[in-house]
């Protein structure tokens, strides 16, 4: 029987590294379909790289990504694309004609491509309150995670427009920061994941993907 070969795709929310290896969601993931799919084996690939872009997951997609000869592609990317450094930041447009190639690019070796959108960023405790150019520049959008927000709406319309399958991080991580505490399910810096918020991320995907697979 094939095994199943899914490449987590995205930036420092995909990598997960502020947490132990087997504490991040790619690796809860893989945990938690092999113990629906059996006997069928599923491999999740880690592909995370902290600080990533559209623009920058893209120029290593073929490396880190379709190399795998993935049967799915979870792509998640948003957050740094709002980034203030001017030649790293990518605007809405070019974000959405990165998930095009993205898109094309996975159809061309026959993987399916869902998009998860960004999480809540608690902008209290984030790092751009404290940098006069980033505190004018995302005041003017009403807070950094007001300014990820059009990322957010373009990922997931994007997903309905071609029919992908879509993640929704935001608003099920906000509800329960909302009801437990933000603290709970983001680190410190106001926008990682703790532990807990690994297992929230990956009962999201789980619970998204899983009729998918079942189906196939």
């Amino acid at each position: 029987m094939k095994r199943l070969k899914i490449v987590a795709f995205g930036d420092s929310m995909t990598q997960a590294a502020q947490v132990a290896p087997q504490k991040r969601w790619p690796a809860i993931l893989e945990r938690r379909l092999n113990k629906i799919l059996t006997p069928r084996r599923v491999t999740v690939i880690n592909a995370g790289v902290g600080g990533n872009t559209s623009r920058e997951g893209l120029a290593r997609m073929q490396k880190d990504v379709l190399s795998h000869k993935p049967d799915w592609i979870l792509a998640e990317f948003g957050g740094n694309d709002a980034t203030i450094e001017r030649n790293r930041h990518v605007p809405v447009r070019e974000f959405r004609e990165n998930l095009e190639k993205m898109s094309r690019k996975a159809s061309a070796i026959g993987a399916r491509l869902a998009l998860i959108n960004f999480p809540p960023v608690v902008d209290a405790w984030h790092g751009w309150i404290k940098n006069e150019e980033s505190r004018r520049r995302f005041h003017a959008a009403g807070g950094l995670d007001a300014a990820v927000h059009p990322y957010r709406r373009a990922a997931e319309n994007f997903a309905l427009r071609h029919r992908l399958l879509f993640i929704d991080w935001y608003h099920p991580v906000r509800t329960a920061m909302e009801r437990d505490g933000y603290g709970v399910y983001i680190l410190q810096d106001g926008v990682h994941f703790t532990a807990d918020g690994n297992r929230l991320a990956c009962e999201i995907v789980f619970q998204c993907l899983r009729a998918n697979i079942l189906s196939d």
